[in-house]
């Protein structure tokens, strides 16, 4: 998960502070301290945004890994009965001999 928010914060609020600095470099001080907020929301919103992404990562993978257990292990209780490995055996009453169509 760490990979994810050093990844995720390389492109929101590490580029948002980085303007943010530029423009309070270019118009001075004082426009700086009127504006401090801002930047205090582009990190707060920044990390918001890092931890869901991270979080829903980490769910989707696992809601995957149970999936691909559960198909393998109890193919009548899949989500996708059409992919589980006794498929093909339900649809033609041979092994291995699924047609395209099926699969769709």
């Amino acid at each position: 998960m760490s990979i994810i928010i050093i990844l995720v914060s390389t492109v929101t609020w590490v580029p948002g502070l980085l303007l943010f600095l530029l423009q309070s470099y270019l118009e001075g001080w004082s426009w700086f301290a009127d504006n401090i907020w801002i930047a205090s929301a582009i990190f707060i919103s920044s990390l918001v945004l890092i931890l869901l992404l991270a979080l829903m990562s980490q769910a989707i993978s696992a809601w995957v890994k149970w999936l691909v257990v559960l198909g393998h292990h109890c193919s009548d209780c899949s989500l996708f009965p059409q992919f589980s490995p006794r498929s093909s055996t339900k649809i033609s009453g041979r092994a291995g001999d699924i047609s395209l169509i099926y699969a769709l």
